[in-house]
């Protein structure tokens, strides 16, 4: 079922989890939203910060909680989950400052995934770099990529050590091996053509990577086209 948008309700980063609860990233509304995604009813909405200007822009799911960014503070919100995945008190969430490179002014922290060992990666677009975070205490520290600058960085999808970092204005993906500790990585290739339109995000399905095109090149109109690339992984 499709969930009826609100004008003035902006979402940004959306995720399905094991209990068929949508979460989404409400980018200027400073807050997140559950829903059932068989019906569409709310279940939940966390309201993080009334600070102007904040942008809830990305978000990941884990066993243990959820994380999201925001584009415009050098903070993760995080909000726990209880038994079974339960969702918590709609007070129940902690803002977790961050320190090292992910407290890097104006960085604009968007993308964000869970590594093997509890850490979280998160894309800093604008300096064009990667930040390994420590969800327990907000300390960071740089992920080496050998000079490679992932400028303009969105979402970021990660399976297994290979790392797809999605560039919007640049229309680019580009293909990182990581190391087995992933604190390094070296671009293997970059994935780019026309069909590529300002690629915000995406995700893996098989041997394919489905990318959503944010158009984020032009003035966004009623009459402007959106659509999802199917490239090869």
């Amino acid at each position: 079922m499709l969930i009826p948008g609100v004008p003035g309700k902006d979402k940004a980063g959306l995720k399905l989890d094991q209990q068929g609860r949508l979460w989404t990233a409400d980018f200027s509304g400073g807050g997140a939203s559950v829903y059932d995604a068989g019906t569409g009813a709310q279940l939940a909405h966390y309201q993080f910060t009334d600070e102007p200007g904040s942008f809830v822009n990305d978000l990941v799911i884990t066993k243990r909680a959820v994380y999201f960014t925001d584009s415009a503070r050098q903070v993760l919100y995080v909000v726990p989950l209880g038994p079974g995945g339960r969702l918590p008190a709609a007070s129940n969430f902690r803002v977790l400052p961050l320190t090292g490179p992910a407290a890097t002014p104006d960085a604009y922290h968007n993308g964000i995934v869970a590594l093997p060992d509890g850490d979280l990666l998160v894309a800093q677009m604008l300096p064009g770099r990667l930040v390994r975070i420590d969800p327990r205490t907000g300390g960071s520290r740089l992920v080496d990529l050998g000079g490679y600058s992932v400028e303009r960085a969105d979402g970021l999808v990660l399976r297994g050590h290979t790392l797809y970092v999605i560039r919007n204005l640049t229309n680019v993906i580009a293909v990182v091996r990581m190391n087995a500790k992933y604190t390094a990585g070296v671009v293997q290739r970059e994935i780019t053509g026309p069909e590529l339109r300002s690629p915000a995000t995406g995700d893996l399905l098989g041997s394919a990577l489905y990318v959503v095109n944010g158009r984020f090149d032009v003035e966004s109109t009623p009459d402007t086209d959106y659509d999802i690339v199917r490239v090869p992984a």
